[in-house]
């Protein structure tokens, strides 16, 4: 059996790194001055650093030793630094959506199960397009730990206009529910906007929106926000914007592509190019050689390209249905030949023999 798991290959059990005692302040000082070639995190009351790009003869905090796997939660968050530092640096034009579960969306139009189906001013404004999940995990194989990371492909609506774009078109956005976008602190341009669902629309004043949230009515400039990416509102707009035919053409054409796409074979294929590319040099496509994840402290891995495959297995046989309380009625092939035989199962030991039954379902 395979699982999408790759492997990462660590030649060392034990590995140096920089620390020094933790305090907001610091981490903010430390991160103006070298967030575009330094990675800190947190971990306890220590803040760790990691030279990716910098000049080695930077000097912050103090080495210390750290054990692989005895400090498994220092060398993850080491391990996912430098594997999105070097995937910035070998994919510039691919903006992140989040760091962690480190997530991206295919720039490929083939990838797009509605491209062609729209118009041309909305052809990659409105998309829904494959999502690729990079998670790393530390998982047991034959009794040893093993860290690697985990591929899965999910696809998501891709809208890029703001809801004050949609207001000046004449979309009525009054009523639909909302997300905040936000820049995160020092990341703009390395990872997406933060995306907050705050509420619904409940009034349109000038250039803000009155939005029902947790905390009460509050305003927002229309530019910050956008509308919540479900199909009822992709679908409101689409329909707006093109008519309502064409709308409910294209949400028919995703209904249709969901057993093609979710095929498990046609995953276990993409999933098999997709850690080929992100964890391959792209030259020699015949003989292709891994690429090395490193910092400039020492810390270096590889990942596997092959998935993760698991030998240990055991024997299912076919169970065996019993009838009766003595067992003496029973079928080993089929519960529907039992069934016809013998009836369904019935036994002085099991009450009531009339159950009352509560559906909660769905409005």
């Amino acid at each position: 059996m395979q699982i999408n798991f790759f492997a990462i290959k660590l030649e060392f059990d034990k590995f140096q790194i920089n620390t020094e005692q933790y305090s907001p302040e610091r981490l903010a000082e430390l991160r103006n001055k070298f967030n575009n070639t330094h990675s800190f995190f947190k971990n306890g009351s220590n803040l760790y650093i990691s030279n990716k790009d910098g000049e080695e003869d930077i000097d912050i905090g103090n080495p210390t030793e750290v054990s692989v796997f005895g400090e498994h939660e220092i060398t993850a968050s080491l391990i996912k630094h430098i594997f999105f530092r070097t995937f910035k640096d070998r994919f510039p034009n691919y903006t992140p959506i989040d760091f962690y579960p480190f997530r991206f969306f295919s720039r490929q139009d083939k990838d797009d199960i509605i491209y062609t189906s729209l118009p041309d001013n909305l052809k990659n404004k409105i998309a829904y397009k494959k999502l690729i999940e990079v998670q790393l995990r530390l998982i047991n194989i034959g009794g040893r730990p093993q860290f690697g990371f985990i591929i899965n492909i999910k696809r998501n609506w891709i809208f890029k206009k703001t809801c004050e774009e949609l207001h000046n078109e004449g979309f009525d956005i009054v009523g639909l529910e909302v997300l905040k976008m936000e820049d995160l602190p020092g990341l703009k341009g390395i990872l997406a906007p933060d995306e907050e669902f705050i509420g619904i629309v409940r009034e349109i004043k000038g250039h803000k929106a009155i939005v029902d949230t947790n905390e009460g009515r509050l305003e927002f400039p229309l530019s910050n926000l956008s509308i919540r990416k479900t199909k009822y509102n992709i679908g409101a707009y689409l329909s707006f914007f093109i008519s309502e035919p064409k709308s409910q053409e294209i949400l028919q054409i995703i209904e249709s592509k969901r057993s093609e796409i979710y095929n498990a074979q046609n995953l276990y294929t993409e999933i098999g190019k997709i850690a080929s590319s992100i964890f391959n040099h792209k030259e020699g496509h015949n003989n292709p050689s891994p690429i090395l994840f490193q910092n400039k402290d020492g810390f270096c891995f590889t990942v596997d390209t092959q998935m993760c495959a698991i030998s240990n297995s055991i024997l299912l046989k076919a169970p065996t249905f019993i009838f009766d309380y003595s067992a003496t009625k029973t079928e080993s092939t089929s519960p529907d030949k039992g069934l016809t035989n013998f009836g369904p199962y019935d036994s002085i030991n099991f009450e009531p023999k009339s159950i009352n039954i509560l559906c909660i379902c769905l409005k």
